[in-house]
């Protein structure tokens, strides 16, 4: 699965663009605000951190009994540092979403000492921004919490329900046994597996990495939304999945 890059959790377009982004839309978990982009969540967090810790290391740079904040807000800008000069130098790629989990405390300690130090110089203007922030999280949390849907490993929660669905076209009649099924990368090693262990009667799953616009022999194709455009010509969608972002596709005449 490495060799084939089905796992991938690194980019080269820089490390705003591949870690940082990457991260705050992973945290995001799914939680609509207002219609706002993914672009605009990330520049507007990016900037509050930024403006915070910024703000409480000039208010904190005479002050000599307190160096704290200054020694962890350069750990984090040396990692920093560190991440671009490995990739300008020896082309190592930049960390992406849950392998840079490890920013998260690097981030979150300066960003605290720096409210603690804005605290103590604009009590209520910090008390009221502290109760804004803490109302946020609250509320992501609430909000982002769903045991009837999920965000990590998303593509694969409607597996057995694809699966199933054929094997009842399989068992009543409608298509050949076993039926030919191919279906969008992500959704591989899922689909491969529990065929393999409890489908094999029934579905005979194309190779990895078998194009659908070479693939004239499968009958079934399971893909997200975004093929739609491309695979109607060919294809009728006669089932669809997470309120339409997964759909199962026939050949037509088959």
């Amino acid at each position: 699965m490495v060799s084939t890059k089905q796992f991938v959790y690194w980019g080269t377009k820089g490390f705003f663009e591949d870690t940082v982004k990457s991260l705050i839309i992973s945290l995001r978990s799914g939680v609509e605000y207002f219609g706002l982009s993914n672009e605009t969540i990330y520049i507007s967090i990016t900037i509050l951190v930024l403006f915070i810790i910024i703000l409480g290391n000039a208010l904190n740079w005479n002050e000599k009994s307190n160096k704290i904040l200054m020694w962890m807000t350069s750990l984090l800008l040396a990692t920093v540092v560190y991440n671009q000069l490995q990739f300008m130098i020896f082309k190592v790629p930049f960390l992406n979403a849950r392998t840079a989990l490890f920013f998260v405390p690097l981030v979150s300690i300066p960003f605290a000492l720096s409210f603690q130090i804005l605290f103590q110089k604009f009590k209520t203007c910090s008390l009221l921004l502290l109760i804004f922030i803490l109302s946020l999280f609250v509320q992501h949390f609430i909000r982002g919490y769903s045991v009837r849907t999920n965000f990590e490993w998303y593509y694969d929660q409607n597996t057995y329900q694809v699966l199933d669905y054929i094997k009842s076209m399989v068992e009543s009649g409608q298509v050949p046994k076993p039926v030919k099924v191919n279906c969008y990368w992500i959704f591989y090693p899922s689909m491969s597996y529990h065929v393999t262990q409890n489908y094999s009667e029934f579905i005979e799953i194309a190779l990895w990495d078998t194009k659908i616009k070479d693939d004239t022999n499968s009958i079934f194709y399971y893909t997200e939304s975004a093929e739609k455009d491309q695979i109607l010509e060919r294809f009728d969608v006669i089932k669809d999945f997470g309120y339409g972002a997964r759909m199962l596709v026939r050949a037509k005449g088959k």
